[in-house]
């Protein structure tokens, strides 16, 4: 009788495997193929039965003695599924399907298709698709029009190469303070809509002197960070470096940025020590003040008072920390903060949320908050194809698979007590449906997020970098040109990082038909197996068009230059050379640092913008030195952007900054070729044959200018080509 109903289990596993087809990787497309459907489902269908007859056979044998029954009706489920469950599907599948695969899965990949869509959110309801003409020269008038979007043109780059360690050299104030992160945003400032860069001043106590790390110090003195640091994307100083608008601790703002009434930072992306104690005997750091600072008490709601000895007890023995039960400085009202980590805080409360990779701060009326994006996924959505997200988001992104994602929820962590809000911010998705029953309560709808801050929610990358992936093939919507991938695009690779796709970069302005500038998310396309552009998407995030996605798709029989296309082009400007060549010489032991290539769509016509930095080596302050501008086939390189942009329009360009030719020596010039050799070598080993070829071709300019300062002829040999033994890693 056991054995009866192990059977009947099998078969209703059958009926299961049924359903289980709807994910099969059989055809050319996830889902339930032309074989699936018309071999392996009638195979199953069969095998329902035959199990049901055998487990029916057993409990008659009850009755009638003997192995027979039983053994001959195992034997005839297993060749059934043999037969029918294998070697049948198979057969239709070579002999009726391969032959003409095209037309027998045509339904089946549109279905994949549609299920695909939906699925990541990138069908006919959210993305618009527009045509983008993409070859009309740029001119001054053009560029009036367009002030918005010029005027927040982005010039630092958020790298850690760049403005981190700009950041970290202007701002850090002492050695204790630590930005770990740059993030782009958009604020009022001087009364207009600007993009910002901005950076969390938090705490590090790994960081201090080795004779100051005391159990006191690193638990109950240095507590928290101070403030943020703002910089407008579009401004530099006199020096080449950012023209802070928030800066200093405490926080002084400039141009209308707000200044927060309570700027200290609890919680946040450091955490150095697993806890913190608060309202303790000594007084906290608030921020340094000469050769002293200006202490603090905590008093927020925050993490969980120690009024007891029990308590005391408990945390020690989960730290394994004897201090927390011998210090006198812990009193009644003492308070243990823990789980500080944004993204740890989070998953405490919403372990089944995936996160993504790039929590940021907003500085809203009065206060420091983080906004931290989540995710709802599946792998359990019929037809739709599954995708490892960690391979497409990147090395930081969403982890895991799947082939369904909504971002349902934005999770608001305060800086300073660790409260957290979880707004539905997509009520029409299931899955946050269900989670909202489970835990009625937990979760606020989008109506109640206060408007300053919603002004600050932003498309997250993760899901766009998800979104992207998979629209390079699905934004085809016939089945018969998705089978043949003839119009399949590519995710170009990052100009100046040739190991990597080009990221998504957050942007302002005004798109094509629209009549003011918008916050958005963007990342430009190339055709499969090439390199020029052949359509860009962007995503919305101000509040009232946000998560909506628009395409443009750039006509076919015209051939606009990609962004690895633009960069080689910019490499063999023989104005960007010489700009490099004299900077070079100007700066020995210095070296160049080329930022994010911008695409940036204007009207009908197309602009690449990319700064250029100096930095030494001693100081590793990186400054902006030049700013280089494309469209079509004309590049213009200037001191600033509008030097750059006056260049491509035929205006009068302002002279550089640095003295010209004669006061660039022999040996300036040969010690600035030796220098681009030697980081054209270094370049090499490591694989980087973009920034290999950019130091060739300086080095080769700065011999030229030395041959033609020493009264010879420069050589026209070109400059040497990668050793046939060095591949790419």
């Amino acid at each position: 009788m056991l054995l009866g109903l192990l059977v009947f289990l099998k078969a209703y596993g059958y009926r299961l495997d049924q359903y289980g087809l709807l994910y099969s990787p059989r055809g050319t497309v996830t889902g339930a193929s032309y074989t699936d459907v018309n071999a392996q489902l009638p195979a199953l269908r069969l095998l329902v039965i035959m199990a049901i007859v055998v487990g029916i056979l057993f409990f008659v044998n009850t009755r009638v003695r003997g192995w027979t029954i039983p053994v001959a009706g195992i034997g005839l489920l297993f060749l059934t599924s043999i037969l029918a469950g294998g070697a049948y599907p198979a057969l239709v599948q070579r002999l009726r399907v391969t032959p003409v695969e095209r037309i027998r899965e045509q339904p089946f990949i549109q279905r994949n298709i549609k299920a695909t869509r939906a699925a990541y959110g990138i069908d006919e309801r959210t993305v618009s698709v527009e045509n983008f003409a993409g070859d009309t020269a740029l001119d001054k008038a053009t560029l009036n029009r367009n002030r918005p979007t010029i005027d927040n043109v982005r010039l630092w780059t958020p790298t850690t190469e760049v403005l981190g360690n700009t950041y970290g050299q202007l701002q850090r104030i002492r050695q204790y303070y630590e930005f770990l992160d740059i993030d782009v945003d958009r604020y009022l400032v001087a009364g207009q809509e600007r993009q910002v860069m901005i950076a969390a001043r938090e705490m590090s106590q790994a960081a201090l002197a080795p004779g100051a790390r005391s159990w006191l110090n690193t638990h109950l003195v240095y507590t928290h960070g101070n403030g943020v640091v703002a910089s407008r994307v579009d401004r530099v100083t006199s020096q080449g470096q950012p023209d802070f608008i928030v800066e200093n601790v405490p926080p002084v703002s400039s141009e209308g940025m707000p200044t927060p009434a309570d700027a200290r930072i609890y919680f946040g992306e450091s955490q150095d020590t697993p806890y913190t104690i608060v309202r303790s005997g000594v007084d906290e750091l608030d921020y340094p003040q000469g050769s002293t600072f200006k202490g603090n008490r905590y008093d927020g709601i925050g993490g969980v008072q120690l009024s007891g000895t029990l308590r005391r007890w408990a945390f020690a023995w989960r730290f394994r920390d004897a201090n927390l039960l011998l210090s006198s400085a812990i009193k009644s009202d003492s308070r243990l903060l823990f789980r500080r980590g944004i993204q740890e805080r989070v998953r405490q409360v919403a372990p089944f949320l995936k996160l993504d990779h790039d929590p940021y701060v907003v500085l809203t009326s009065g206060h420091l908050v983080w906004v931290q994006d989540a995710y709802t996924t599946t792998n359990m959505y019929p037809y739709s194809d599954r995708r490892d997200f960690g391979a497409i988001a990147g090395p930081f992104g969403v982890t895991g698979g799947g082939n369904y994602i909504r971002n349902s929820v934005k999770a608001v962590v305060d800086a300073a007590d660790g409260t957290i809000t979880l707004y539905v911010m997509q009520p029409d998705d299931p899955i946050i449906q269900a989670w909202q029953k489970v835990f009625p309560g937990s979760f606020k709808p989008a109506s109640a997020v206060p408007a300053d801050l919603r002004a600050h929610f932003r498309y997250p990358e993760d899901l766009f970098n998800i979104q992207t992936s998979l629209y390079t093939t699905y934004h085809i919507t016939d089945a018969n040109d998705f089978y043949s991938k003839e119009d399949a695009w590519d995710i170009p690779n990052d100009p100046t990082n040739t190991s990597s796709f080009l990221p998504p970069y957050y942007v302002v302005m005004r798109l094509p038909g629209d009549t003011k500038a918008s916050y958005l998310l963007f990342r430009p396309f190339t055709p499969n197996g090439r390199k020029n552009l052949t359509a860009w998407l962007a995503a919305r995030s101000d509040p009232e068009n946000y998560g909506k996605l628009q395409a443009f798709v750039l006509p076919k029989q015209k051939n606009a230059l990609g962004p690895e296309q633009i960069e080689a082009q910019i490499q063999q400007d023989p104005k960007v050379s010489e700009a490099q060549t004299l900077l070079g010489a100007r700066g020995a032991g210095s070296s160049f640092l080329y930022g994010n290539l911008l695409t940036i769509p204007i009207e009908k016509s197309l602009l690449y913008v990319q700064p250029i930095y100096l930095a030494s080596e001693g100081s590793q302050i990186p400054e902006l030195k030049r700013v280089v501008a494309v469209s079509g086939e004309d590049v213009s390189i200037g001191n600033t952007l509008a030097d750059a942009l006056a260049g491509l329009v035929g205006e009068t360009v302002s002279a550089p900054n640095e003295p010209e030719e004669p006061s660039v020596t022999l040996a300036d010039l040969i010690a600035s070729a030796l220098a681009h050799y030697a980081r054209a070598q270094d370049a090499l080993k490591k694989g980087d044959f973009a920034a290999y070829g950019r130091e060739q071709a300086a080095m080769k300019s700065a011999m030229d200018r030395a041959a033609r300062l020493s009264g010879a002829t420069p050589s026209p040999t070109p400059a040497p080509s990668p050793s046939p033994s060095a591949s790419p890693r």
